[in-house]
């Protein structure tokens, strides 16, 4: 697969099930907007997100597509809120 202009195909990381608490947090249960993923596909015409950089995006952003059995997430480089420095969680 080769995404298109500034779009971006994202894996995306699995949610915490447990507080800092050790309370079960069913996925029901929204804590934040956000979710985090990994980039692994990029198009000709992104300018600041690359392959391997960890991103946060908001909860409802892009289109999720399944390939070889891989779920995987497509959306444009500007719905990216932030790029998650080495170290960040």
């Amino acid at each position: 697969m080769r995404p298109l202009q500034n779009r971006l195909v994202l894996k995306m990381e699995k949610k915490k099930e447990v507080s800092k608490g050790g309370v079960f947090i069913p996925e029901s249960v929204e804590i934040n907007n956000q979710e985090i993923g990994v980039v692994v596909k990029a198009g000709p015409d992104c300018k600041e997100v690359k392959i391997g950089d960890r991103v946060i995006l908001g909860v409802y952003s892009g289109t999720n597509i399944t390939v070889n059995d891989e779920k995987l997430l497509v959306l444009k480089e500007t719905d990216i809120l932030a790029i998650l420095e080495k170290g960040e969680n």
